[in-house]
């Protein structure tokens, strides 16, 4: 991985990111490389910010304590994408049977 500028360090404060497809790589990369606190916040909590009728950064950070996702360990992030692999290769060797079924 690339090393950070210096002047990263320097200006990065704590991050919050809502959780995603990738948010667990780019947690570990900010983490590591820029130094930044990362929090990962659960989707479903941000409807509080959502729904507010004043929408500044400044109001939203006040608001009522949002519930945090844990990061997990490399090896069970690892585990979840080989599960994710084989349920996509097992909908796609459905889908060609379906087909050769339909001919």
């Amino acid at each position: 991985m690339p090393q950070a500028e210096s002047g990263w360090r320097a200006c990065c404060g704590p991050v919050a990111m809502e959780a995603s497809g990738y948010v667990f790589m780019l947690t570990r990369f900010l983490e590591r490389t820029v130094g930044c606190a990362v929090y990962i916040l659960h989707p479903r909590s941000l409807r509080v910010i959502g729904d507010s009728a004043r929408k500044t950064d400044k109001e939203d950070a006040y608001k009522e304590e949002m519930p945090l996702v844990s990061l997990p360990s490399e090896q069970k992030e690892e585990l979840r994408g080989l599960i994710a692999h084989k349920q996509g290769i097992n909908r796609t060797r459905t889908a060609l049977i379906n087909r050769l079924h339909a001919v």
